[in-house]
């Protein structure tokens, strides 16, 4: 019986959606991205207020689309009753966006957060949501990647922002099965950060804006 028990763990956690919200989808790059380099991520809600975007969301991903700001955040409060959200995904267009963000990441409290925003945005406004993620629980490290560094061929510079939950945190450190059968052993954001910086060095370039608690 035990054993049978322990394989049924084994098929459970091999089969675990990661539940992923994104936030200012616009035609939904940024959640197709998610999806594409890993088939366990799951797009349970997008947020997208401009109309133009709405119909090639809802010809991709039909249903979670949301493109009132209320209904959203509603079906946020909802969803998280029954279930953990793992990844929050965003971009950070202007300043206006990042209440919206913060009240996401506060209620579903995820074990990461990836944001993206134009590399031209204004040191003052990234001071702000490292502040903010650090009151909320989390450590993060954002740097300017430029699409060149992954084979594309325009420049295509953005500032990116890794986050998840702060060293003594109850969600990072911890090697349970939820774990386990969620983000995996190792931290995401490392592994994300360690394939940023071979990137930009493959290219000549150096990695800049790190800020973790820890090496």
């Amino acid at each position: 019986k035990t054993h049978g028990q322990n394989q049924l763990r084994g098929v459970c956690r091999v089969s675990v959606k990661l539940k992923h919200i994104n936030i200012n989808s616009c035609f939904g790059a940024m959640t197709l991205g998610f999806e594409t380099s890993n088939p366990d991520i799951q797009t349970v809600l997008q947020y997208e207020p401009h109309k133009v975007c709405l119909p090639v969301l809802n010809e991709y991903w039909g249903e979670g689309i949301c493109a009132n700001l209320e209904e959203f955040q509603r079906k946020v409060r909802l969803y998280v009753r029954k279930e953990k959200i793992d990844v929050v995904s965003a971009r950070y267009r202007e300043p206006g966006d990042w209440q919206t963000i913060r009240t996401t990441i506060d209620c579903a409290r995820p074990k990461l957060v990836v944001i993206e925003s134009m590399a031209s945005c204004r040191s003052d406004r990234l001071s702000e949501l490292f502040k903010d993620l650090w009151s909320l629980g989390y450590d993060a490290e954002g740097h300017v990647i430029p699409a060149c560094s992954f084979g594309v061929i325009y420049k295509g510079e953005r500032y990116w922002l890794v986050a998840h939950p702060h060293s003594d945190g109850q969600q990072k450190g911890r090697k349970s099965e939820e774990t386990e059968g969620g983000l995996g052993k190792q931290y995401i954001t490392h592994d994300l950060i360690d394939e940023y910086r071979t990137a930009l060095e493959r290219n000549g370039q150096t990695a800049r804006g790190a800020v973790f608690s820890e090496p």
